[in-house]
């Protein structure tokens, strides 16, 4: 059975697949972005080759799983399955940790909130936030807020990431309609955080979840749940004049 692994190229241009194992097969890679559950991910054809070898593959900053099948005559066998995330590291932290929020919360496929990743969307505060409310009757903001920084001694700063989540779900205005499935989202992306805090970012060694407004009265007053979490990530950087 062949075997895949994957090198990113850490520019936010993909990466390279590398084949081993296939004994002179014909070879097609297949990848689905990650997040979703089993059931729900989409498998595309991206690239294939014969026996062993790299495969470059562009694809964009993300999650992703990928596995390759190997046809060998008339027999086909299966790789395991890999997960593998592209990145970009020549932006900011703070951006980073703001796609890797978007990417985990994708990734756990919570009750009452969309998993169409184009309405997951990285955005500041502003009247962008409502014209895209207005497009939209479900969707999820990622915001920056204020970072701020700490320190004990002069070797090291602690540093602050905040990301507020905010969820919109048009369930109508009934007292009790989506209201389980609204909390149960909640507490899965709380407890998923603080069990694995952005593991493909080795700089942030914790996230804290803060409460938010369960549902926004305002909001709620007009058929929409606007419910809102803050995420933040803490990293230790070194201190001094660069």
């Amino acid at each position: 059975m062949a075997g895949l692994t994957f090198s990113d190229n850490r520019n936010g241009t993909g990466g390279v697949f590398q084949i081993t194992g296939s004994s002179g097969s014909s070879n097609t890679l297949w990848v689905s972005q990650f997040h979703g559950s089993n059931s729900s991910r989409t498998f595309a054809a991206v690239a294939s080759r014969t026996s062993d070898g790299p495969i470059s593959w562009p694809g964009g900053i993300g999650c992703y799983i990928a596995h390759v099948a190997s046809l060998s005559g008339t027999q086909l066998s299966l790789s395991s399955p890999i997960g593998f995330r592209i990145t970009n590291g020549s932006l900011s932290l703070y951006e980073q940790v703001l796609i890797a929020v978007r990417e985990h919360v994708l990734s756990l496929a919570l009750p009452l909130v969309t998993n169409d990743p184009s309405k997951h969307v990285i955005c500041k505060m502003g009247a962008k936030l409502q014209e895209l409310l207005r497009q939209s009757s479900d969707c999820v903001y990622y915001i920056p807020t204020a970072e701020s920084y700490s320190g004990s001694d002069n070797a090291y700063v602690s540093v602050a990431l905040p990301v507020n989540v905010i969820f919109y779900t048009r369930t109508g205005s009934s007292l009790r309609e989506g209201l389980s499935e609204l909390l149960i989202a909640r507490e899965d992306a709380n407890l998923s955080f603080a069990a694995s805090p952005l593991a493909d970012l080795p700089q942030i060694h914790s996230v804290e979840c803060k409460p938010g407004v369960v549902t926004d009265p305002g909001q709620w007053a007009i058929g929409y749940d606007v419910s809102v979490l803050q995420f933040i990530a803490y990293s230790e950087q070194i201190d001094g004049i660069l």
